[in-house]
């Protein structure tokens, strides 16, 4: 009521006479359809556009429109590349989950500030997901003895150097062993999610089992790392008594999953991705796909 009355006393300042009869009040959506009724050719829409609660076909066609941006020599198409890398090449499944994003676009294109500093919105992203990396592997690294773990990780390292000496003599294919590109540190920092990665695969069998033996492809040649490997194995058998360690991992990564680091990387095209995504869904829809 006295926002009401204020604009009346404006009104009477300035002598415009309103008048309920003369108020002219629109949506957004109404605004939006008189002016592409009365200009046309001006909006780009060619007139007659009418607002749809049906906007799975809208996301759909705005998620297509995207995918032509992918060949683009611009840090739009390279985001798109990586994203798409990230997830395996899977477009459908990419595709579900921006449609997924745009549908409620309202909730976090405001937060993120894209529109007005995509940079800073990645910057913001890429912070806040990198947070929630390092409170998880702090939760982790506090269920496990720290001798333990520094034990762990000299051993692994050890094991790496050999991995690499085994595929410059050709004992091991290298299409056979996965061997990390920088040096395993088991810490809180983020950046060390990938050596955590490594190290639980090592550890682990493919069905999250505490590995029984040990090969080459492990880091442990026959007859000749034989002490490294016994110790090896004795840390492992002294995790499995360890359960909370188990239960936290669980919730952090399993062996061969890849949605943690999926998620760090992804933290920081999201928004150059769905910012012309969203852009192209609001054109189609006049914004009121929600």
């Amino acid at each position: 009521w006295s926002l009401a009355d204020a604009v009346l006393a404006h009104s009477r300042a300035i002598n415009w006479r309103l008048t309920a009869e003369s108020l002219n009040i629109r949506t957004i959506d109404g605004l939006a359809a008189q002016l592409n009724r009365v200009m046309p050719v001006l909006s780009g829409l060619g007139g007659g556009i009418t607002v749809t609660d049906d906007v799975l076909p809208l996301y759909q066609k705005a998620t297509s429109g995207l995918y032509e941006l992918v060949g683009e020599e611009s840090s739009r198409g390279e985001a798109l590349r990586q994203l798409l890398l990230s997830m395996d090449n899977n477009w459908q499944r990419c595709s579900e989950l921006l449609i997924e994003l745009l549908g409620r676009r309202a909730d976090w294109l405001p937060e993120l500030g894209q529109h007005t500093d995509p940079e800073g919105a990645s910057r913001r992203l890429t912070a806040t997901v990198q947070t929630v990396i390092s409170e998880r592997l702090s939760v982790l690294s506090d269920t496990i003895d720290a001798h333990w773990l520094y034990d762990l990780e000299q051993q692994a390292n050890a094991a790496v150097g050999r991995l690499k000496a085994y595929v410059e003599s050709g004992l091991v294919e290298p299409q056979k062993v996965d061997i990390p590109v920088a040096p395993i540190h088991l810490s809180n920092e983020p950046a060390q999610l990938r050596s955590w990665q490594w190290v639980v695969r090592w550890i682990l069998t493919g069905d999250e089992k505490p590995r029984k033996r040990l090969d080459k492809n492990n880091g442990f040649q026959a007859k000749v790392d034989q002490t490294a490997k016994n110790d090896v194995l004795e840390l492992i058998s002294e995790l499995e008594e360890q359960k909370d360690w188990f239960a936290d991992r669980n919730r952090l990564f399993t062996p061969h999953d890849k949605r943690c680091s999926r998620v760090a990387r992804g933290a920081s095209l999201i928004p150059c991705v769905t910012d012309p995504c969203s852009s192209i869904a609001d054109g189609f829809s006049i914004e009121r796909c929600s």
